[in-house]
């Protein structure tokens, strides 16, 4: 804490502000006094404004939106414990370190991440999505795994006007057993709601009548049979042949997700307190997306530093990260110099970049540790 308070100073010192020498314990009571839904609240102001000022990447006129939730390991502290609860095994003891389960809401194409949210694990992925403050509109597709699989998510959505593409599971519902043997490509079909998905769409006030949905059968080259749900009905403005791609489009959150736990290590925590995990959750989701939108300056540099290229590039995030966390301060407070310090980073965004390998896969690797960040040691870089 002592180094990054005393490189804080000599960075705002070189910006021209004259700092006093402060105290780090000053800094954790003042962090105290400050609510965590301010940093989302920036985030939020910040995601009007961009979308404001540039048109965004839309998908035959719909703005694409990932939605997917994670667990993140929080330090074992009594007031952590009693927000977050410990995890416990089948008999009910506790087991491992206690998780936070977030939700995010993503958008591949201009890969922000428009809403998060944090809270406990005793509340399942799919309950977290009606809570996020999010503004679900006709022009708007979400793309979702199978954990999303629900009548009443189906009906939640049609209630907003919200279009869907959200993958089934194969084998609990007759329909798409029946479906996946026919082996058609794709059918309309009448989803009928059964007991308890009735009562859930009680629950979230939603209607709980049948609704005609369109199944798209995607084929892996595995073998492995996959089926998609969508509200997009009409079959000649979207026809079956797009989804696969479509689909792929949410494998970006889950990097999104890489990013947050390897690149910006969310769970290396810098504090003990329910109130430190939220800043930090939130303080790291809005330079995830400041690093995206000063990522879009850089743009016409690389595009003209590799256009004679054979292979699209992207700029490196490591490297992006690094040069952020460089020149933030001279961001913030040296406003003077503003547009220098600007194009310095676009430039040396552009300096380093990473070819993208379309169709590149590799088999997913389910290690059984994750590496764990001691909040008594913190990183000296």
């Amino acid at each position: 804490m002592a180094s990054e308070l005393n490189a804080f100073i000599d960075q705002c010192q070189d910006a021209g502000y004259d700092f006093p020498q402060i105290d780090p314990s000053a800094v954790f009571k003042s962090r105290l006094k400050i609510h965590y839904k301010a940093f989302a609240e920036i985030n939020h102001q910040c995601i009007e404004f961009a979308n404001q000022s540039s048109p965004l990447k839309r998908w035959k006129g719909l703005q694409l939106m990932s939605i997917d939730g994670s667990t993140f390991r929080v330090p074992a502290f009594c007031d952590v414990l009693n927000f977050f609860h410990p995890n416990r095994n089948a008999k009910g003891l506790p087991s491992g370190p206690p998780l936070a389960r977030s939700q995010v809401l993503y958008d591949p194409l201009n890969q922000i991440t428009l809403r998060a949210e944090l809270g406990a694990t005793d509340r399942a992925e799919i309950n977290f999505l009606p809570s996020l403050s999010w503004n679900w509109d006709a022009n708007q597709l979400l793309l979702a795994d199978r954990h999303y699989d629900a009548f009443w998510l189906f009906s939640w959505l049609r209630k907003r006007k919200t279009e869907f593409c959200i993958r089934m599971k194969t084998s609990q519902r007759n329909e798409i057993i029946d479906f996946i043997n026919s082996r058609q490509r794709q059918s309309v079909i009448t989803l009928h709601p059964g007991r308890s998905a009735r009562a859930r769409c009680r629950f979230h006030q939603v209607s709980d009548q049948p609704q005609t949905l369109r199944l798209i059968r995607v084929d892996l080259p595995d073998g492995t049979v996959e089926v998609l749900v969508t509200s997009l009905l009409n079959c000649i403005a979207f026809p079956a042949s797009d989804f696969k791609e479509l689909y792929h489009q949410r494998w970006s959150i889950e990097e999104k997700y890489k990013q947050f736990k390897c690149r910006l290590e969310f769970e290396n925590w810098t504090g003990k307190s329910v109130c430190t995990i939220f800043q930090d959750f939130y303080a790291k989701i809005f330079v995830s997306n400041l690093v995206t939108w000063l990522s879009r300056g850089a743009q016409p540099i690389v595009m003209k530093k590799t256009e004679k290229r054979s292979l699209k590039y992207d700029i490196n995030w490591v490297h992006a990260f690094s040069t952020y966390k460089r020149f933030c301060i001279r961001l913030f407070f040296n406003t003077r110099d503003l547009f220098k310090n600007l194009n310095h980073i676009y430039y040396t965004f552009a300096s380093n970049l990473s070819p993208i390998r379309p169709g590149r896969a590799n088999p997913r690797n389910h290690k059984p540790f994750k590496r764990v960040f001691y909040s008594a040691y913190k990183s000296a870089f």
